[in-house]
This record gives structure tokens, sequence and C-alpha cells, in this order.
């Protein structure tokens, strides 16, 4: 009876994960925390059930390996990185992170008035440099070493693979269904046709790559479901004959079955249009081939699988070979690192690693897992965007290097060795068997993900790392020698302590997990009712924001957001209280009222201390919020104890140098307090960033400087900055000859540039029109045509030059090609009859 009701626990535990790794896709992958939520619960599931085994045993069910040592050791090291830890140890443990801390905190804490209780800075500090993102990846790594102890010490039985083969090739052929019919039928953004995303999505994924993580795995699988069949064996019957064992292959429904949906999986990922993916499969297909040759002698029959290539490559034809042959092109005819910015990324990342003297700064440890999103910033220039956020580094190997530092990267590539070893032991082991071709297949799969992880970040998936730790645990299973399994046999005669002591650790590590899966739920929960407010409920919005900081109050994101809000609120009385008070001021005929309405309002309320209170939280949570800066930067004068604003001025500068509002408020410090040289460098450095604050920089800039050194010293060398405060400028005074410095400035800056863009060919004919350069302007305006030719505004523009010039017949030639193209609105039916009645009145046409 114990032995029955052993196999029946065993069975419920296969079933359970079974289930969870067919249904943890279609949750957008499972990253949402709902989602996540119900992963994590039936991990806790599964965690019962192997405490009812070890009930059932009256023993601890245990196979420690090597793989799971290191995964504890991960697991570990994570751990360390969120331990405080006292200042004078972490400038030997980790120099970068206390360089940090000591020049993003101020040395004493700010006093602000009003506030109930003065904050205090920690004493102790912890080498991530945000615990609470680190936090959430030691859940997903303890996760992930669970699911892997859990298969390394339950199901030893071959067929596991098998049974788990199955359910990936049939969830495979679904999610490639939905993706192809979402991908002929849907916006490139949309989840299930419903759900908005910001990137491309595909099937349930809401990035393609995703999908593709997870489809090559699945067709890994496949593959070895097809290679188990009798056709792909060297010693199976009738396998001389490999154009008869052809013929018998498309007459066996089960190898059809297989082989249909292979077809249908290597049409979605080629449809998916991730490249990476594509390029993970073919090196991983090379791979695979390779081991079959050297374990076989030769390819068994390869030639009798080519028809379901043949068929792969009809389906994708059929359905977009256009598209897909166009996104495949640019693997040769572009440096695709480049092109997306990867390579730059990378480039910055690293250099974090390292200080401008060549020495490590974050070598052993790095700056904490799940950090790269709050440190990229800190390496961005001018031409960087600053309102894109790079959760991850698209290269989960220079990742792990930059957040785990070498000891984290040590770990991970011996994991990755350990797992391929144990599964080249698994293939030596089944060789010319079905087991043999499960592996092949198993095998497969983790090479694509490895390939794929060098561009990518599908590890960060739980869809993706759930079936990939579970295809790890079966090939551990299948690589250990017979003996070994034998040996791991729970044994009767083992104490009770080890029994309760594993029970005690299941129950902690399911309680812990869950814990944390249902705090996150409900968070989310709050913070998409807070974001979808409108501007007249902020009463409600902070109230649902501060119900989110009770359930995680040590993170940084929503405690910077709780301070938004209230500053924002605050703002809003400010403004109301000021326009009560002008209108009291009109009503009384009192100008004194009306014009001192601004400053007779408090400038320190409720709203602003809780700001304060949260800002001060989120920065202790994660020194690298700029948040706390920018606001301790506008009410430094009111603290008692406080930083000078240019200190936090320059600290937010440090945290985000692409964000041109920092260098912009820095820019008008420096100009009030009367140091000219500063205020003109910031300025223009929040220029290079973007032209977002041009106006009010050129507005107040202007009157202290000439025409020529407003050019040489605030305004950076971009054509098109030059011209728009040329532009804004002729609004508000009278130029005279200064108009000729700015686009003579213009021209020769659109002289170094290469002239391939459409736009900088529009700025210069529009400048070349202004000096009177009207031949050199049509002939500009034409070739910028030809790149756009639908560009209406544009050819309107050359219209009016070209009448302007005399050149009448020309004119209307092109307010012919615009007619044909969009039709003539109010302003060029205008300009069609001026250009007839000047013919008329004055001539034939061209001159």
């Amino acid at each position: 009876m114990p032995h029955m009701l052993v196999t029946w626990i065993c069975r419920a535990m296969e079933a359970v994960l079974l289930l969870l790794v067919g249904a943890a896709p279609w949750l957008f992958g499972s990253v949402h925390p709902l989602a996540e939520l119900l992963l994590f619960g039936g991990l806790g599931l599964l965690a019962l059930l192997w405490i009812a085994r070890i009930v059932a045993e009256r023993c601890a069910v245990w196979n420690l390996c090597s793989i799971t040592l290191v995964l504890a050791m991960m697991c570990a090291l994570t751990m360390a990185q969120i331990v405080p830890v006292p200042r004078n140890w972490l400038a030997v443990i980790s120099p970068g992170t206390d360089k940090l801390r000591s020049e993003l905190l101020p040395e004493k804490p700010e006093e602000f008035p009003s506030a109930a209780e003065q904050p205090q800075l920690p004493t102790t500090a912890t080498v991530s440099l945000a615990p609470w993102a680190t936090r959430h990846v030691l859940v997903q790594m303890i996760a992930a070493l669970f699911v892997f102890s859990l298969v390394r010490s339950n199901f030893s039985s071959p067929e596991t693979i098998y049974r788990l083969a199955i359910v990936a090739v049939f969830n495979g052929v679904a999610l490639s269904a939905i993706g192809l019919a979402q991908w002929v039928s849907s916006k490139p953004n949309m989840v299930f046709w419903t759900f908005a995303s910001e990137g491309q999505v595909f099937g349930p994924f809401i990035c393609r790559n995703h999908f593709a993580y997870y489809i090559n795995m699945s067709m890994g699988l496949g593959i070895g479901l097809l290679l188990r069949s009798q056709y792909f064996q060297t010693d199976a019957p009738g396998s001389r004959k490999p154009l008869s064992a052809l013929s018998n292959m498309l007459q066996d429904p089960w190898l059809m079955w297989i082989g249909s949906a292979l077809v249908v999986m290597a049409a979605g990922l080629c449809c998916s249009l991730s490249r990476g993916g594509l390029a993970a499969f073919v090196i991983a297909a090379v791979v695979c081939l390779a081991m079959q040759w050297r374990h076989a002698g030769r390819l068994a029959h390869w030639s009798s699988g080519v028809v379901f290539v043949l068929f792969g490559l009809a389906v994708t034809a059929w359905l977009g070979a256009g598209t897909v042959g166009r996104r495949l092109a640019t693997v040769w005819e572009t440096n695709i690192i480049v092109e997306e910015g990867r390579g730059s990324v990378w480039s910055r990342a690293l250099k974090l690693f390292h200080n401008a003297d060549g020495e490590p700064t974050f070598p052993w440890f790095g700056t904490g897992m799940g950090t790269f999103r709050f440190v990229e910033p800190l390496t961005r220039g001018p031409a960087d965007l600053n309102n894109l956020i790079h959760e991850h580094m698209h290269n989960d190997f220079l990742e792990v290097l930059l957040e785990g530092g070498i000891f984290q990267l040590a770990l991970v590539l011996t994991l990755a060795f350990l797992i391929f070893r144990i599964g080249f032991q698994a293939l030596q082991r089944h060789q010319a068997t079905g087991t043999g071709a499960m592996v092949t297949g198993a095998l497969f799969g983790l090479v694509s993900v490895a390939i794929h992880s060098t561009v990518d970040f599908g590890l960060h998936v739980p869809a993706v790392t759930l079936l990939a730790v579970t295809i790890a645990g079966c090939l551990s299973n299948l690589g250990e020698p017979a003996s070994a399994v034998a040996d791991a046999v729970p044994s009767r005669s083992l104490a009770w302590l080890p029994a309760v002591t594993q029970a005690a650790v299941l129950v902690v590590i399911g309680v812990f997990v869950l814990d944390y899966a249902w705090r996150s739920e409900r968070v989310e929960r709050y913070r998409l009712a807070a974001n979808a407010t409108t501007p007249d409920q902020m009463d409600k919005k902070i109230a649902y924001l501060e119900a989110a900081v009770a359930y995680t109050p040590n993170d940084p994101l929503l405690q910077a957001a709780a301070g938004d809000a209230y500053r924002e609120r605050q703002h809003r009385c400010h403004k109301q209280c000021e326009l009560i008070l002008i209108m009291a001021g009109a009503n009384l005929n009192c100008p004194w009222l009306a014009n001192s309405a601004a400053s007779l309002i408090p400038p320190v309320t409720g709203d602003t201390v809780k700001s304060f209170e949260h800002y001060f939280q989120a920065r202790n949570q994660c020194p690298l919020i700029v948040q706390p800066n920018l606001f301790m930067a506008a009410y430094d004068y009111q603290c008692r104890r406080a930083d000078p604003a240019e200190v936090y001025l320059g600290r937010a500068c440090k945290l985000d140098p692409s964000n041109s509002g920092s260098w912009y408020v820095a820019g008008r410090m420096a100009l009030k307090q009367g140091r000219w040289d500063n205020a003109w460098k910031y300025w223009r450095r929040s220029l290079e960033c973007d032209r977002s604050h041009l106006d009010d920089i050129v507005a107040k800039a202007a009157p202290f400087l000439s025409a020529e050194l407003l050019i040489d010293r605030v305004l950076p060398p971009d054509p098109e900055v030059v011209y728009q405060a040329l532009l804004y400028l002729e609004t508000t005074t009278d130029l005279g000859t200064d108009e000729k410095l700015y686009l003579n400035r213009a021209i020769e800056l659109l002289a170094v540039r290469p002239l391939n863009l459409s736009q900088q060919l529009i700025l210069k004919a529009r400048i070349e029109d202004r000096l009177d350069r009207k031949e050199a302007a049509i002939d500009s305006y034409r070739r910028a045509l030809e790149i756009e030719p639908r560009q209406g505004e544009w050819r309107l523009e050359l219209c009016k030059l070209l009448r302007n010039t005399g050149k009448l017949d020309e004119a209307q030639r092109e307010l012919g090609v615009l007619e044909s193209l969009s039709g003539l609105h109010s302003e060029a039916r205008d300009l069609r009859e001026a250009i007839a009645t000047q013919k008329a009145r004055g001539g034939s046409g061209d001159r």
C-alpha cells in the first residue's frame, strides 16, 4: 500500500508540473504578477505533494547532484547581495557600490520642516544598489532550484521526458497557431487582439523573442519524438533503405502528426521574425547533427526528414515570405547588434565594471541581480534616449557579469557546463535507443536557449525558465549511471531528522514564494488602479498608491510614484489657490493682492512633507532614483539641514546624464547664482540631449550673450538646433545682420554631416532659400522628395519656391504631382490660382 501511494503521489506531481509547463506561456509568459501568483501557487501544491511523499516514505526524498549544488550557490550569492553589511566592509567587497553611495547620499540626513519624524540614514548598506529588484530575482532563482530538485528527486523514469515532449509539442503547435493567426489579422503590438504591448508580440508572449525561446525548446523535444521513430534509428528494421523509409514514413499517422506539428512550429518561428531565435535554431541543429555523427558514426537517415523542412518552408512562403525574407536578409545585410543599439548598450554598461583608470569597481559581487535598469542610465550620453527603459541587457551572460560579478558569472558558466556534460553522458548511455533520441531533442532545446541568450533575455520569463529547468532536470536523471539512480532511492533506515528538516524547508520555501507573489499581485492591482485615475482624481490615486506601498514598502519605484502623486496634488492646489487670490484681488480692486498671489501661498504643505517622506524612503532603498534629488534641489532652502541645491542637481545629472530637464534646471540655478560659465555649459548639455527646453534656454541666454557667443557657447553643433533657435529669436527680437550668422553656422554644420537623410536635405533647402541661394535650394528640395515623395508639405514649399523664382510651369507640374498623391488642400488650391493668374498677367511660363 505505501508503494502504491508513493506511485500515485509521484504521478500527481508529474501531472501538476506538466500542467504548469503547458499553462505558463498562455498568461503572457507568466510575467504578470497575477500569472506569477498562479504559477507559484502550483509550485506550492507541488511542495505539499512532495511533503506527502516524505510522510509516506517516512524518510527524506532528496537526490543531491552537482547541478543542484551550483543552483543553491547562485541563490546564496544573490541572497548575500541583499544582506546589510557595515560600510567599511562594503568598501572592500564592492568599491563601486560604496563610492556611488558616498556620492549620492548626504553625510547627514536632511531635516525637513513639519515632518512628523525626521528620517535617519542607514548605518549599513547592501552590495545591491536596488535590494528590492534583487529580492525579486532571488525568488525566481529559488523557484528554479525547487523545480529542478523536484524533477531530480521524484521523476527518475525515462518516460517523464517523453510525456514532457508531448505536452511541449502540443503546446507549441497551439502557441504557433495563435501567433500566426494574430500575425495575419492583428496589429503587431496587440496580445490576443485585445491587450496593447509596448513591443512586437507573437502569440501570448509580449515579446516575439520570448516566443522563440519557448518554441525552440518545444521543437527540440518534437525533434526528439521524430527521431524516436524506427525510421530514424540505425538498427531498426527497414532502416537500410532511406527512400523506402521515406515512403513508409509518409504513411505512418503518428509520425505525420509529429512532422506536421514541427511544420507549424517552424512556420511560427519564422513568422515571429526573431532573428536571434532563428540563428539559435540553426546553430542548435548543427550542434545536434555533429553529436549524432559523433555517437552514431553517421547521420541516421537524415534524408528522411527533409520532407518536413520543405513543408515548413512552403508554409512560411505561403504566409509571408516577403516579410520573413526581408527580416532575415538584415542578418547579413546589416550589423544587427549596431543597428538595434545593443552593442552601444553593452559597451556603455560594461564601463561600469571598471572606472576610467581601468580599476574594477563591481568586480566580485556586481551591482546586484536585477539592477540593470537602475544602473544603465549612469552610462548614457547626450545622444542616448532618456525616455527608454532598458529592463535587461539583451545578453544574459554580460548582464550576469555586471549584476552578479565574476563569482556569479563563474557559477552560471559552471552550471551550463554541468548541464551539457550530463546531457552528453545521457546521450552515451542511451545511444541508438528511443530515449537517446529524446536526449538529442532535449539538448537541441537547451543549446538554442544558450545561444539565444547571447543576444536576448528570455530566461527572465518564468514560462521559459520553467520549461528549461524541467528539461535540465530530466536530462540530469537520464545522464546518471544506473548505480547512482539506484543509490538515490531513499532508505528506510534513515533517521527521522532529515525527513523533518526537508519537510520544514519545503514549507518555508512554499510560504516564502507564495507570500511574495501574493504581495506583488496586490501591489500591481493597486498600481494599475492608480494609473487608471484621471487628473482630477488625485485623492483616489494617492489612496491606491499608499495601499500599494503598505504591501511593499521596500519598492523604491513605488515610493517615488507616491511622492510624485503628492507633489502633483500640492502643485495643483497651489495653482488653484493662486488663481483664487488673483480673482479676489481683481474683484476687490487690489492690484497688490493680485500681483503677490504666488508669494502668499506657503511653499510647504502637508503634501510637500509626504512627498519628502516617500522620496527619502525611495532614496534609502535605491540611491539611483532621480526624483528625490530634484525635489531637494527645489526645497533645500526650506530645510534646517540639507546639501546645497547645486549638489542635488549634480547628483540628478549624474544619475541620468541624458535627461535634458535636469541639465536645464541646473543651468537655471547656476544663472541665478551668477555662475555664467556653468549655466552655458549645463544648457548646452541639455540641448545636446533634446530640444524640449530650447525656447526657454535661448530666451534666458540671449540677453547676456551676443549672437556669436550664443552659437559658440550655448548651442550645440547641431544644425537643426541652430535653425530652431533662429526661428524663435525672430519672433522676439530684431536680429538684423545676426540672422546670417545663424544661417551660415547651420550650413557649416550640415556640410560636416553626410546628407543622406531627407530631413537634413529639407533643412538645407530652407536655409539656402533664406540665404537667397534659390537654385541650390530647389536642388535640395528635389533630392529630399526623391527619398520621400509623399511628403506633401515639402512639395508645397518647393512649389512656392518655384513660383517665387518665376518657374511657373514647373510649379504647376509639382502641384499636379501633389494632387495625384494626396489631393489639394486650400493653401495648395490658392497657390494654383495665384500661379494661373500670374501666368495670365505676366507671361507664358518659366524664365
